[in-house]
């Protein structure tokens, strides 16, 4: 097959299901392919898929990373072009300089602790489903890297579901396939809520500060001791906690079908420290949680006999490096003890994933307790393999024995299977309501953020009435005679004695944000 064939392949549906046979085909063709000319990629030059020349050229600083034409006109864009995942030397350094003197060894050590606690939580609340179902990627591996970058970075935990929404937006727009404008269109919108959110919560920082990564930040940046302004601060948080967790929640749910395909390394793992650490690497090589970069030439070069001009991109398939046959031999299988070099999941170079240690470490935590606390577990169906993209994933199903149970079926990619609670019945009361001190609203003189209707934190001035109470102790709105089951009548109900709510001070609202985070 061509080039040409091999890259419709790898975007059709199948490709993206299995990538990895397409990959073999390619590095049949050696380490890189010329692309012939066509529309729609007419700014590529090659593909590149071995593993020493893509090594090569993200270690050198001159192969740089071209923003998208357009970019100015779309906030997600504006977003990822002024944060250090996206940009050129100098800026790049002036920003992974702040950055990364957060990331210390002694910070890392104190994460270990946390890891450990939210690890055993969450296996407690699986060990409590009993017979129940459990959706392994929901209720593990999104949570763990969730909850722990949530305490590391200093995002409140209750924000989390608001959070991820946005997030997944953004995700679902980097993927290969997401290029679309309506997933353009949600990305902008969840681009835009999360820059409003950061504002808010640096301020509050700003009054309170913590032990967290922001507070130092701010700290530093209001200080003038990093060269960062507010803007990049805020696209640089949006998009390292993004690539922090993203990655580590694909890491699981890859990685747990390829391990419960080999129950020798499944009995071992929990007591075997060196083996926790080598199948973390062989899962990140194996499934590698970004498939795709580009790297754009500094001028007229040839790579291996390619000729690629300055300007020109070339494609970098990182899922295909990992298993190039000149480095990793019989590169499809698992082998936890594999000798050779480290994988390229975590990229290499200027670019080198910045929260690539804590991925690690709460692989190498989190696993072996896992296996621990549900030895002889199985797949319970056939897996599918991860898609070929930006952001890949696989499906993860797992089934521990009975008496160990929960058992977790197949989702798509790593989103929840809804199970809400059940809602209690409301039935109308008939007693008269007695008026009770209404909620403070929120001041029409703060931030339009701060009365956005997306956060229950807040009363608005738009809220529906006072709140009231009835003789009996519940509570309701008026005009709407509704109140919670704890009244046992049907009829309809009263209204409130009061007219419209008081207003709040406008030197209330900086309060009420404080007592609320």
């Amino acid at each position: 097959m061509t080039v040409q064939d091999l890259l419709t392949g790898l975007y059709s549906e199948e490709g993206r299901q299995n990538p990895y046979p397409w990959y073999a085909e390619l590095h049949r063709l050696g380490p890189v392919s010329a692309v012939p000319p066509r529309a729609e990629h007419r700014t590529v030059s090659a593909v590149a898929v071995g593993y020493d020349l893509i090594d090569g050229l993200l270690r050198d600083p001159q192969w740089t990373k071209q923003p998208p034409p357009g970019w100015e006109d779309h906030e997600i864009l504006r977003t990822f072009q002024t944060s250090m995942m996206f940009i050129n030397p100098p800026d790049h350094t002036r920003m992974r300089h702040v950055f990364s003197r957060t990331f210390t060894p002694r910070r890392l050590g104190a994460l270990e602790p946390v890891i450990l606690r939210v690890v055993d939580e969450l296996l407690d609340r699986m060990a409590d489903a009993g017979d129940g179902v459990v959706d392994f990627v929901a209720d593990f591996a999104y949570p763990i890297p969730a909850l722990v970058m949530a305490e590391f970075i200093g995002i409140p935990a209750g924000e989390l579901p608001w959070y991820r929404d946005r997030v997944e937006r953004i995700d679902e727009f980097l993927d290969v396939a997401g290029k679309t404008p309506q997933r353009l269109a949600a990305a902008n919108t969840a681009a835009q809520e999360l820059r409003a959110f950061y504002r808010e919560l640096l301020a509050h920082r700003r009054r309170t500060p913590g032990e967290d990564l922001i507070s130092g930040l701010v700290e530093a940046v209001g200080s003038g001791e990093v060269e960062l302004t507010e803007e990049e601060l805020i696209s640089n948080l949006i998009v390292l906690f993004n690539a922090s967790f993203v990655t580590t929640v694909y890491m699981f749910s890859n990685g747990l079908p390829l391990l419960l395909d080999h129950p020798g390394a499944v009995t071992a793992l929990p007591t075997d420290d060196d083996l926790a650490r080598g199948c973390v690497d062989e899962v990140l090589r194996l499934q590698s949680p970004v498939h795709f970069l580009a790297r754009a030439a500094p001028e007229d070069t040839v790579l291996a006999g390619v000729p690629v001009a300055r300007d020109d991109n070339v494609l970098i398939i990182i899922g295909a490096a990992n298993r190039d046959p000149a480095r990793f031999p019989d590169p499809d299988a698992f082998d936890p003890t594999r000798p050779g070099p480290p994988s390229l999941a975590f990229g290499v170079g200027l670019h080198f994933c910045l929260g690539a240690a804590v991925s690690r470490l709460e692989g190498r935590l989190a696993l072996p307790r896992l296996f621990a606390r549900f030895p002889g577990s199985r797949s319970p169906r056939p897996r599918r393999t991860a898609a070929a993209s930006s952001c890949a994933a696989s499906t993860s199903c797992w089934s521990a024995p009975a008496d160990r149970r929960p058992a977790w079926p197949c989702t798509r990619r790593w989103r929840p299977i809804a199970r809400p609670a059940p809602r209690p019945a409301r039935r109308r009361c008939t007693r008269r309501p007695s008026p009770r001190r209404a909620p403070r609203t929120w001041p029409r003189s703060a931030p339009a953020a701060a009365r956005s209707s997306r956060s229950p934190r807040y009363a608005t001035s738009a809220s529906p009435g006072p709140a009231v109470t009835c003789r009996s102790g519940c509570t309701g709105r008026p005009g709407r005679g509704r109140c919670p089951p704890c009244c046992t009548s049907s009829a309809a109900g009263g209204r409130s004695a009061a007219s419209t709510p008081p207003t709040a001070s406008a030197d209330d609202w900086p309060t009420r944000w404080d007592a609320r985070w």
